[in-house]
């Protein structure tokens, strides 16, 4: 760990220097890539499988259920294998790094990243597929055995204090919140047989209660496998940042860029609903934000994710490269537990206390990341009450 007065000098150098990083023109800036899967390593509650997020939402997913944050939604396969058979396949460039909470015994690096995750027999005969897109969606494929009738599925979607919802286009709608959002999964679509011989038989969603829904499929063989796809990440984005305006580059051609996610549904209080916790309020959820740092190769393949989380919002409003080639991270945090290390400047938070329906933005962090791992290697607070116009004239 770097000393103390190591620390501040790599952070007061990447402060003065950052007029003098190499400029990156913006048509070459990479991008942060499509969401991926991420495979629960210990970063998350042990009931959660794999998590994904962008910078508007975030999704986990268990054996039986897909969380939402910020919603407060949880849709559950009824009566489904509370402990399937998991595998993850199509691996994706990059690791990812969490450094969650004040306890650095929760942070997890070396992450893989993934396209596709496979559960094998979630019922009798009926296998699950998550798979991701490039617009930032997340779809499970259903495949359901040769004889297994697709229309014993059943879902239970809670959270939402209005009834479900199918409309003239056999979408089926959930709202959240008095204004809003909406969960909104478009039709489900069947495909069966293969090549030439394969055929899209009828399916659409019914409505069995206020909170549970089914399928209904018909013209299907019951003598061939069948798949159905559910575009399950509707009405939300885990899209990445469509901009990013935080970025260095250093002598090797690396990139970096910062930004802010949603905050990852697998903390304490994992799903911040719509009455006030976490970041929410009572008109429309609205996600906690966490800093993530990227590391690009010259070639623009991502080299690393690390993401810095505490309980509320964490935002990015520097990086830099100092001449010791390490990538320094620093903004504002209004969580008493972001990570920082043991040796730290200043160990503890000391802005005002925010609270649900008010955030405060009062204290500044810095870090000290690998340029090659993303791991941390330092961070501290920095300021008190006034930190945010403390930042903007320290940072700005």
């Amino acid at each position: 760990m770097r000393s103390l007065l190591g620390f501040l000098l790599a952070f007061s150098s990447a402060a003065a220097e950052a007029a003098a990083l190499v400029s990156v023109p913006a048509p070459s800036l990479p991008a942060f890539p499509a969401t991926a899967l991420e495979p629960n390593k210990g970063q998350a509650n042990s009931s959660i499988l794999f998590l994904t997020r962008g910078s508007e939402a975030s999704i986990a997913v268990t054996p039986q259920s897909i969380l939402y944050s910020p919603l407060g939604a949880t849709l559950s396969l009824v009566a489904s294998n509370s402990n399937p058979t998991v595998s993850f396949s199509n691996p994706l460039p990059g690791l990812v790094n969490v450094y969650t909470g004040a306890n650095p015994q929760n942070w997890v690096t070396g992450i893989p990243r993934y396209g596709t995750v496979n559960l094998t027999a979630v019922f009798p005969g009926i296998d699950a597929q998550y798979t991701t897109g490039t617009n930032g969606t997340l779809t499970l494929n259903l495949l359901f055995a040769a004889g297994v009738n697709p229309n014993t599925v059943q879902f239970q979607l809670a959270g939402s204090p209005y009834p479900l919802t199918v409309g003239s286009g056999g979408s089926l709608t959930a709202q959240f919140g008095r204004e809003g959002p909406l969960l909104d999964y478009p039709a489900p679509v069947a495909i069966q047989g293969s090549g030439s011989g394969q055929v899209s038989p009828e399916v659409r969603f019914l409505i069995q209660s206020t909170t549970s829904f089914g399928l209904v499929t018909s013209g299907w063989n019951p003598a061939q496998p069948i798949e159905i796809s559910i575009q399950v990440s509707a009405g939300i984005s885990l899209s990445p940042p469509s901009s990013v305006n935080l970025s260095a580059s250093d002598a090797a051609g690396d990139t970096f860029l910062a930004a802010s996610f949603a905050d990852a549904a697998r903390k304490p209080a994992p799903l911040p609903g719509i009455t006030g916790v976490g970041c929410a309020d009572q008109i429309s959820p609205t996600p906690c934000s966490d800093v993530a740092i990227g590391g690009f190769s010259p070639a623009g393949v991502l080299n690393f994710i690390t993401y810095l989380a505490g309980e509320y919002n964490d935002t990015p409003g520097f990086v830099g490269v100092v001449p010791s080639g390490s990538v320094v991270a620093a903004g504002n945090t209004d969580s008493a537990d972001f990570p920082v290390t043991s040796a730290a400047f200043q160990t503890v938070y000391a802005g005002p206390a925010p609270t649900s329906s008010s955030l405060a933005g009062g204290d500044l962090f810095a870090a000290i990341l690998d340029p090659a791992s993303g791991q941390l290697q330092s961070s501290t607070f920095l300021g008190g009450p006034n930190g945010a116009a403390f930042g903007t004239a320290a940072l700005g």
